[in-house]
């Protein structure tokens, strides 16, 4: 899933929520893609999702981000945690990337068993990796697909709550 589908589904799942609420779940729904800043190094497809898509990360992640923010608002971290929680699973199970793993390490450091409860694309694999960037992104055009109502109605919701916030 691209970071737009992530944020998207965050969006509509916090739609009611307070700002800084909906905040601490869209970011800690796009921390685990944090890893795209190795894009563009030869290495990135083997390391994708695997340092980044992991519950301990989330924690460390979550824990800097309340120290960083100067709160002890927990809540906001138990939506950091949710919303990265959610971007593992919807990466478990639309994963069409063989060659970096199929599923996410879920508890890497300490194990690197690749968990996937189901997969929506198990059918639909590409030729391409991250090694040709461009070549893979055009290749995903069923995640894109899958994506577009979710990023359609979170572009709603978020204009609707624009609209009452005046």
């Amino acid at each position: 899933m691209t970071p737009i589908g992530h944020a998207s589904i965050s969006v509509l799942i916090g739609s009611r929520m307070k700002n800084q609420y909906l905040l601490a779940l869209l970011a800690g729904s796009l921390i685990p893609d944090i890893d795209f800043i190795l894009l563009p190094f030869r290495f990135f497809n083997s390391v994708h999702r695997y340092f980044t898509h992991n519950v301990f990360f989330l924690i460390i992640t979550g824990i800097i981000m309340l120290l960083v923010l100067r709160t002890k608002d927990y809540k906001m971290l138990l939506l950091f945690l949710a919303g990265g929680l959610l971007h593992l699973f919807l990466d478990a199970i639309l994963d069409a990337n063989p060659s970096n793993g199929i599923g996410i390490p879920l508890f890497w450091p300490f194990s690197d068993v690749y968990y996937l409860p189901f997969n929506l694309l198990k059918n639909y694999t590409t030729d391409y990796n991250w090694n040709e960037p461009v070549k893979f992104l055009l290749s995903l055009w069923k995640i894109y697909l899958i994506e577009l109502p979710f990023i359609i109605a979170a572009y709603l919701f978020y204009m609707k709550r624009q609209k009452h916030a005046i």
